[in-house]
């Protein structure tokens, strides 16, 4: 769910970078004193944001007003998703300066803003972390287990055995190849992926190898510098996002 949200918050058109190492983990995380001092940063800022409902999945966009000893603020802009209730768990999404922000926070009230023309605020608790994706387009969401992504990699027109995918965002992947593959430069590859009733068949290039794993991007996502994903590959992150959100919230 990450990318699909940082995607509406920010519709940025920089060009995609490398990520850092910790690209399989799904970005830094900021703790303790740090996590006040970003939702400080936030706050002071009045922050755009949207809040995702595990409940049924449905977003809202929010706006960060106050911080406090334990809980936070924000400003409901618009329709609340009518499972998001106390006391819930919901992830938060933005983006601020040059770094994504995702948060998983449990929701404890819902109450008419005093201060914000009577539109609708929630009291947050504090997150005890707080991920901080580098800055690029697209959050690349670890797979959990490899039936959760069916994948298969074509060289050159011909599969490759036994090949697992290891994370994915909407601008490319991190695969495992068990076997020794020669993949020359300018290689053709491509990439099918599988889950559930949503296929995609993309054209990937390597970026990076690292012995049996492969960095690959999708070039054809992006249009005049500006991402345009198919929409299978939408849902697929989408899914897989939120399954590991909700390992996240255990």
């Amino acid at each position: 769910m990450a990318s699909r949200l940082w995607n509406l918050v920010s519709r940025s058109a920089a060009q995609p970078a490398e990520w850092t190492d910790h690209v399989e983990t799904g970005g830094s995380v900021a703790s303790d004193d740090d996590v006040r001092h970003v939702l400080a940063r936030l706050c002071d800022a009045n922050a755009d944001a949207l809040a995702l409902s595990f409940d049924d999945e449905a977003v809202c966009k929010v706006r960060f007003v106050e911080l406090g000893d334990e809980v936070f603020r924000v400003v409901v802009e618009g329709d609340l998703p009518p499972r998001l209730r106390p006391p819930s768990q919901c992830s938060i999404s933005c983006r601020f300066g040059q770094r994504n922000r995702v948060f998983i926070a449990t929701l404890l009230a819902v109450r008419p803003g005093e201060m914000s023309g009577g539109a609708l605020e929630l009291l947050l608790r504090i997150p005890g972390e707080i991920a901080a994706g580098d800055p690029r387009m697209a959050f690349r969401v670890p797979i959990l287990k490899p039936a959760d992504l069916e994948i298969e990699l074509l060289v050159d027109g011909e599969p490759i055995e036994n090949v697992i995918a290891l994370n994915l965002s909407l601008i490319g992947m991190l695969i495992e190849v068990w076997q020794d593959t020669e993949i020359p430069p300018h290689t053709k590859l491509e990439v099918l992926l599988r889950r559930g009733r949503d296929r995609v068949r993309l054209r990937a290039e390597l970026r990076r190898r690292y012995e049996r794993r492969l960095a690959v991007f999708f070039p054809e996502v992006l249009r005049d510098a500006s991402l345009d994903p198919p929409p299978e590959l939408q849902s697929m992150v989408r899914d897989l996002e939120a399954l590991w959100l909700r390992q996240r919230a255990r």
